[in-house]
């Protein structure tokens, strides 16, 4: 993973490797999914719902932007 921002303007986050992918269950929840269905995925599920929990509750907001590659897409979190 590399991260990059500032916390006052936002942070960007982009997964790294050759098979680098963001968890379905966390492209489930921004795309409008709920957090129990992601959970039903299995415990180890829990991270992706707990970040968009963390962010709502911060009044940030969470989305997918497009790199500048073929990797995985850029999550962006900030001030909402």
């Amino acid at each position: 993973m590399r991260l990059g921002g500032a916390p006052s303007t936002g942070l960007v986050v982009c997964p790294e490797g050759r098979d680098a992918a963001w968890p379905p269950g966390l492209l489930a929840l921004l795309g409008g999914g709920t957090a129990a269905a992601a959970l039903r995925e299995g415990p180890r599920r829990v991270l992706a719902p707990l970040l968009l929990a963390l962010a709502a509750e911060a009044g940030w907001t969470m989305s997918l932007a497009q790199g500048s590659g073929a990797g995985a897409p850029l999550l962006r979190i900030g001030p909402g």
